[in-house]
């Protein structure tokens, strides 16, 4: 599994909220509020942290119009899907999966590879995001194949200084 990820966090790519975001409109300075299960389109994103990309910031449009800064932590990029159902709809047909391990075995992500019309798609969730892909992910892409294990190989859109 070593094609590009095409849910990597970027300008114009759909993300989803699971719990409410309260935060500040990067324009306005006034406080948002983004109910639970919103979607929304990423607009653009603020320099990476050295600390990871749980730490990066970006400034989300949420289809209820509001803008608002968040970390990536408490967003999930779901692109090229529009909505979760999209996302874990295909899970279910998944063609590939893999936890991903770190040095020491620790886990660094889940990846996954799923059709997308005639398109072999490559997923890769961080760990920040564990809950989302224990809870939501894993129990569908079960459904169709088993999960392996495979040492990290750093995401693309990862600098070497954060890997």
């Amino acid at each position: 599994m070593s094609r590009p990820i095409s849910n990597k966090p970027d300008e114009g790519k759909r993300v989803w909220c699971f719990k409410e975001i309260r935060g500040t409109s990067p324009d306005t300075k006034k406080r948002v509020h983004v109910p639970a299960d919103t979607g929304g389109t990423i607009c653009y994103t603020h320099a990476s942290s050295p600390l990871g990309i749980g730490k990066a910031l970006v400034v989300v449009r949420w289809d209820s119009g509001q803008e608002t800064d968040t970390g990536f932590a408490n967003i999930l990029c779901i692109h090229p899907f529009r909505t979760l159902d999209d996302l874990l709809e295909a899970a279910v047909t998944a063609s590939g999966a893999d936890y991903i391990l770190g040095s020491e075995n620790e886990l660094e992500g889940f990846r996954i590879e799923v059709w997308i019309g005639e398109n072999l798609e490559t997923l890769f969730f961080p760990k920040e995001q564990h809950a989302f892909f224990q809870d939501f992910l894993i129990p569908r892409v079960k459904i169709s194949v088993n999960i392996g294990e495979t040492k990290w190989e750093k995401p693309e859109y990862l600098d070497e200084d954060e890997a």
